[in-house]
């Protein structure tokens, strides 16, 4: 597909308010961006690890940005880097072993079973259903996200910050920490996809870094402004719920 200069105008625009929610609400980039790209007629190939570059920069600035606005402190408190820590040492693996494995599975399916689970994830969290917090739980959450990521270059977000909150931890650094834990999986997801399939054109890719780091600032700053933890949890179930069912929707009814 050529890529015009108003194509790229577009794509920004996209990336911004993809990344706005995201960063506001700790999912919808990927989630959103990857569907709408594959609409514009862009191969699968590309769209993701355009999605994984970007995602690692605005990653990066998302948590600093949330650190800034006191969403999150990353510095005085131990959990939050814990957290990332562990999600991200069990993301890199789980992201290069689903790379490899990638072309053998079904897109259908792999698409299905994403919008079914951030489904689920809405559902409960709209409800006052929380567990006791579990290492195990943030352990199994961080390789089941980066399957998702890398296949599709969505559903990271939704599960890890869905499935903090159900865990136990509180609605705003649970946003904060998920883009904490985007970089490692997107840096070793995009350098796999680059390895496998060689460099691709980085236009779009720099565009979207663009777009979307701009965006952080005052995403990071809507976060800091939602006062009640139970709105802030409700939002996020919402989210859920509209991205599951437009992903089941999409592949059911739209094809």
């Amino acid at each position: 597909m050529e890529v015009t200069i108003i194509l790229i105008i577009l794509i920004m625009i996209l990336a911004f308010g993809c990344e706005y929610i995201d960063s506001s609400l700790g999912m919808g980039y990927g989630t959103i961006l990857s569907p709408v790209l594959l609409i514009f007629l862009f191969d699968p190939m590309i769209v993701v690890p355009a999605i994984l570059f970007s995602e690692a920069f605005t990653g990066f600035s998302s948590a600093i940005m949330h650190h800034f606005h006191k969403n999150v402190d990353f510095v005085k408190e131990d959990k939050p880097m814990k957290i990332v820590g562990l999600i991200s040492v069990l993301s890199v693996p789980a992201t290069i072993i689903t790379v490899l494995i990638v072309i053998a599975l079904p897109k259908v399916f792999v698409t299905t079973y994403i919008g079914i689970i951030v489904l689920i994830m809405g559902l409960v969290l709209l409800t006052n259903l929380r567990f006791m917090f579990s290492w195990k739980k943030i352990a199994g959450i961080g390789v089941l996200s980066a399957f998702n990521k890398t296949i599709s270059g969505g559903g990271f977000g939704p599960l890890v910050t869905a499935g903090q909150i159900i865990s136990g931890e509180e609605t705003k650094p649970s946003i904060a920490i998920t883009g904490a834990c985007e970089i490692a999986v997107c840096v070793t997801g995009f350098i796999m996809y680059w390895i496998l399939n060689g460099l691709p054109n980085m236009i779009i890719p720099i565009a979207m870094t663009i777009a979307g780091v701009a965006a952080t600032p005052i995403a990071t700053f809507s976060t800091k402004k939602i006062k009640k933890e139970i709105l802030a949890r409700r939002l996020v179930g919402v989210l859920c719920i509209v991205l599951g069912a437009y992903t089941l929707i999409r592949i059911f009814f739209l094809g």
